[in-house]
């Protein structure tokens, strides 16, 4: 089947095959499976504070001094903008459209602080009126009748869900679930009350929102969350239907990226519709590329891109969307060709997970920034 993908500013032919398994092995790994192998444990014995639990070895990485991006958000956002294109995306968002978090990188590590591209992603669901998105994200396209089901995986701080909590309501049935290991839930739970007595105070309107322990490749953790919203394993029966999926800078660690593809795999497999909003920042290509190979090889994705409506702001030209802060925002669908062969991952390994099916869509979408800029 051959598709096109087409933004505004780009068209493009991309293949989409009728079978994963039509793609063949990957053939531009440096050293192949075992050179990745290699590289992934590696990752595992150079992350380490001297723990041993998940959260130790992932939150806590030696060798990382990491600072703060904000003492509170939103009251220090506009300060932080410096980039006076950056600003002009940014300053039709009042704050009280937005969640509030309150960073905590001493207990918390990674998952404490506020990262950019959860800013970038809270952005793309609420965007200025001087400006135009392509794609549109669907938060401001949804049939108003209808109830939203957002689900953050690897939440941190809460920042993306809450900002997304923030623009919708309870009283219509809409819920964010806010989802990291067992060790950050009481980060999201704090966030979670500091951003509802803020709110509540300016008398203000949010989703419901809960906060679960749901670890990476854990699948009896998506199962019970599934079951506690109602879905049986045929389905939604009456139960809720998850929405959106939010991921913001979740891909770094290469030894975490079989674990989160397969938990991106098995709730699209239950919820066929879920749009996937994903922002990150590229920090290291050959470690981070083997991620969006495989994912482009179940799901069908394409960039953000963005330009100003107001003549006396902006060139209308069309950018990436996220530059100012190098990250990139992408939305992405299940292929359809893949329903239904969940069990083909369920004996495989991380390495023939991420190794076995790849997709060109993340090679095509590089080349098509660098014939933009």
């Amino acid at each position: 089947m051959l598709v096109v993908a087409k933004t505004a500013r780009f068209q493009i032919d991309i293949r989409s095959p009728s079978d994963p398994a039509s793609l063949g092995p990957a053939k531009a790994q440096p050293g192949g499976a075992k050179g990745f192998d290699f590289l992934m444990r590696l990752v595992n014995m150079d992350t380490g504070t001297g723990g041993s639990s998940v959260h130790q070895i992932y939150n806590f990485p030696r060798g990382i001094s990491i600072s703060k991006t904000l003492s509170r958000w939103p009251s220090d956002f506009e300060n932080q903008r410096h980039n006076e294109d950056d600003i002009k995306v940014y300053q039709d968002i009042h704050e009280d459209e937005m969640g509030g978090v309150e960073e905590d990188i001493d207990g918390y590590g990674i998952a404490g602080k506020l990262w950019e591209a959860a800013i970038d992603l809270g952005t793309y669901m609420r965007p200025s009126s001087k400006v135009e998105m392509d794609p549109p994200c669907s938060f401001t396209s949804r049939n108003e009748k209808s109830s939203r089901t957002v689900l953050e995986l690897g939440a941190g701080t809460g920042a993306a869900g809450l900002f997304a909590a923030a623009n919708m309501d309870s009283e219509t049935g809409d819920l964010v679930i806010l989802t990291d290991l067992e060790e950050v839930v009481p980060l999201l739970k704090k966030n979670m009350q500091f951003d509802l007595d803020r709110r509540k105070t300016k008398g203000l309107k949010r989703a419901e929102v809960w906060a679960r322990a749901v670890p990476w490749g854990d699948k009896a953790s998506w199962e019970g969350l599934r079951d506690e919203l109602g879905v049986s394993l045929v389905g939604p029966e009456g139960g809720r239907e998850v929405t959106h999926i939010l991921c913001s800078d979740v891909v770094y660690f290469p030894a975490l990226l079989a674990p989160l593809l397969r938990t991106l795999i098995w709730i699209t497999e239950d919820f066929k519709g879920a749009e996937i909003l994903i922002s990150c920042r590229i920090r290291e290509m050959a470690k981070e590329a083997p991620f969006w190979h495989a994912f482009g090889a179940w799901f069908a994705f394409e960039p953000v891109i963005w330009r100003s409506t107001d003549s006396n702001i902006g060139d209308g030209v069309w950018k990436r969307f996220g530059a100012q802060d190098e990250t990139r925002i992408f939305v992405g669908h299940r292929r359809a060709e893949t329903l239904g062969r969940n069990n083909k991952i369920g004996n495989m390994s991380d390495i023939d997970l991420l190794t076995t099916w790849r997709h060109e869509s993340f090679e095509m979408i590089l080349l098509m920034e660098m014939e933009a800029d």
